[in-house]
Formats: structure tokens, sequence, C-alpha cells
């Protein structure tokens, strides 16, 4: 059984161009509406020359996750009391909550996406809300990264999972993320 554990994430990236489209539309005697109506579309840009492309393939082996050799908590997916092992019965029995991996971010109430002393191999965060989403890798001192609505993030940062902490510029938002260790 393989210890390794791989992690994928890549980006792409196509210019586009906008333009109008012609009204056609016209209405008939019956007060019917026929043709189209002008709108705008897009088209991928003709100046451009190719499209913009990333990706990160990293290899993380047991000895980089876990001291005890598990493997089992190489990822911000997991949860605490994901393993049998981990816990008895009784806290099994009451636990109701699954992780998602989507985390409400609140304006002024900074998150650290993953509390751990453990340098991030690969870091992944989507913007699912509708507010822009800043992003800081010294524990909050600087947001020098700003995720827009809909857009995302994926990096190699190679610092503590600590140091990592997400707010917004303004209003409340939703995100999707990874920090792998």
């Amino acid at each position: 059984m393989p210890n390794d554990r791989r992690v994928l994430l890549g980006t792409y990236a196509s210019p586009q161009e906008s333009y109008s489209t012609t009204n056609t539309q016209e209405t008939l005697e019956e007060g019917i509406s026929e043709g189209t109506p002008s709108s705008t579309k897009y088209k991928i840009s003709t100046d451009a020359t190719k499209s913009l492309k990333s990706s990160i393939v990293k290899t993380i082996s047991v000895a980089q996750s876990d001291d005890d050799g598990t493997a089992n908590g190489w990822s911000s997916r997991k949860h605490q009391s994901q393993t049998w092992q981990m816990d008895d019965d009784i806290i099994w029995q009451r636990s109701r909550a699954c992780w998602n991996g989507k985390l409400a971010i609140n304006n002024g109430d900074a998150k650290v996406l993953r509390d751990l002393n453990a340098a991030t191999k690969a870091l992944y965060i989507k913007n699912l809300g509708s507010n822009e989403l800043r992003v800081s890798l010294d524990n909050g001192s600087t947001y020098p990264i700003l995720v827009p609505p809909a857009a995302g993030l994926a990096i190699e940062p190679n610092i503590d999972a600590e140091e990592i902490k997400v707010d917004t510029v303004s209003g409340n938002t939703i995100i999707e993320y990874i920090v792998a260790t």
C-alpha cells in the first residue's frame, strides 16, 4: 500500500473580448416578439497568442505528514474525529456534522485555515461568495493577495499552515479550500 499522497492543482485562463450582437427583434401585428434582442457575448481574444496555465504537483510522504506515521492528517479535508481509532463510539453516535470543505468568512473576523505548525506544501482557495477575499501569508500582518468572487488561488507557499489567514475586504463570503502539509 502506498504511503505517499499526491496533490494536483491547476488553473487555466483564456483572454476574452466582448462584443455586442445586433438587435434583430421586431414585434408582429399580433404583439408577439420575434428575433433576437441585442446582447453582449464573449469570444477568445484574437490578440492573445496563448492561454495562461499553471499547475502544482506535490508528493507528500508519511514522514512529512504525521509524527505517528499514519498520514491521516496530511490535508485540511480531514476532520479530527474522522477515524474510528481516534474516538470512542459515544462521540460517533453524537456527531452529526460532516466537513464539506466550505467556510463562511465574515468581514473583520480573520480565519486561520489550518491551525498546525507544519510547512504548507499546497494551498487552494476558491471564493464562492460575492465579496472579495483577502489572503495573508504572514499571520494577518498584511493581506497582499486578493481573490475576487468566483476566482481561485492555487500556490505552494512553503510556510507554516498557521500563518495563512483569510478575511474579506467588505461583507461576507464563502470559500472552499484545501491546505496540504
